[in-house]
C-alpha cells in the first residue's frame, strides 16, 4: 500500500508542479529527519531526471543532499559524497499533498 501511495504521489508530483513538496519521511538516529521530495534530483552541476532529492538533517542544523529512486520495496538513496543506502519503504511516513485525498 505505502509503495502504491509512494508511486502515486511520485507521479502526480511530475505533473503540472513548480514547488518541490515532502513526499515522506522517517527519523534519522541524528535526531532530526530523512526527507524524500518529488523534485528532479540536482547534484554537482548535473541533473538527474530519473532521480528524486531527498535530503537529511540533524537536531543541530547539519544538513546534506541526496538522490534517491525506487527500488523494489525501498527507497535507494546516494548522499553527496557518494554514501549509499536502502530505506524500507515500510517504515516511511508518508505526507499528505496539498489537495490530495490520500
Amino acid at each position: 500500500m505505502k509503495k502504491k501511495m509512494l508511486l502515486y504521489l511520485l507521479a502526480v508530483g511530475l505533473i503540472g508542479t513548480a514547488q518541490a513538496e515532502v513526499i515522506a519521511t522517517l527519523p534519522n538516529r541524528a535526531g532530526g529527519k530523512i526527507v524524500f521530495t518529488d523534485e528532479v534530483c540536482h547534484q554537482n552541476n548535473k541533473t538527474y531526471p530519473n532521480l528524486r532529492r531527498s535530503y537529511m538533517y540533524t537536531d543541530t542544523g547539519e544538513t546534506l543532499g541526496g538522490c534517491f529512486v525506487i527500488d523494489g520495496e525501498t527507497l535507494w538513496t546516494v548522499w553527496e559524497g557518494g554514501h549509499e543506502r536502502r530505506y524500507p519503504i515500510s517504515e516511511l511516513t508518508m505526507v499528505k499533498r496539498r489537495g490530495s485525498n490520500l
